[in-house]
């Protein structure tokens, strides 16, 4: 009888060891995707009204892995921005897409021109976890 239940036991505390580390993992990789969003929506609209095409402009760089936003000065900076770090032992990639929207339809990007809404989107992916995504929306104020 106490063999049966010795490896059941071990087992169902092998999964609950994993399903803590997977919240764990989760919990910082939302915190990671936030941050990043976070530090995005205090940075300007733009620094000359409308950029077409979004990006940063020569000589900004932001600085990797959590250690602010460099020379990224606008919103629209962060668009194509990507970076692989590792945070308390597991490696996570972000990736950001910044693009113009119409306040009609927010969840597509609009394939060329330019709007008063920029829809951001943050792309958090581990080999732990798959991926998560966040997304806001921001208008220009006039």
């Amino acid at each position: 009888m106490v063999a049966i239940a010795v490896p059941t036991l071990l087992l169902v505390m092998g999964r609950q060891s994993y399903q803590q580390v997977d919240a764990e993992l989760r919990a910082r990789a939302a915190f990671l995707g936030q941050d990043l969003l976070e530090e995005m929506l205090s940075r300007a609209w733009d620094e000359s009204g409308y950029s077409d095409p979004l990006g940063p402009e020569a000589g900004e760089a932001r600085t990797a892995c959590g250690q602010g936003p460099g020379s990224f000065d606008d919103l629209d900076d962060y668009h194509g921005y990507s970076e692989t770090c590792t945070w308390d032992g597991a490696s996570f990639t972000r990736q950001v897409q910044v693009c113009y929207t119409d306040a009609s339809a927010p969840d597509e990007c609009l394939a060329s021109g330019t709007t008063d809404y920029k829809k951001i989107t943050v792309r958090l992916s581990s080999q732990q976890l798959g991926s998560l995504s966040f997304s806001t929306l921001r208008a220009k104020l006039q």
